[in-house]
């Protein structure tokens, strides 16, 4: 959560501003930034609907196959990525 709300409050203040004040190689890095928290934020909500698709269409399997850790596992490694 602390990346997206970097991304937002320089957001903010260059729509407030009406432009980027804050030097080129910022801007670059903010770019970089912004894209990495919007996709990574993309593949959690993926990842969140494979979770309830699994556990609609097989809740016996996903009962024994699915577990706290796992879930964990799967949104830590598409933050990390």
């Amino acid at each position: 959560m602390g990346g997206n709300m970097e991304v937002m409050v320089f957001a903010a203040a260059n729509d407030l501003m009406g432009e980027w004040t804050f030097g080129p190689a910022y801007c670059q890095f903010w770019i970089c930034f912004d894209i990495t928290c919007s996709t990574a934020s993309i593949l959690n909500l993926c990842a969140i609907s494979l979770d309830r698709y699994w556990h609609i269409s097989r809740p016996m399997v996903y009962v024994s196959a699915v577990c706290r850790d796992h879930s964990s596992f799967v949104m830590l490694h598409q933050w990390s990525q």
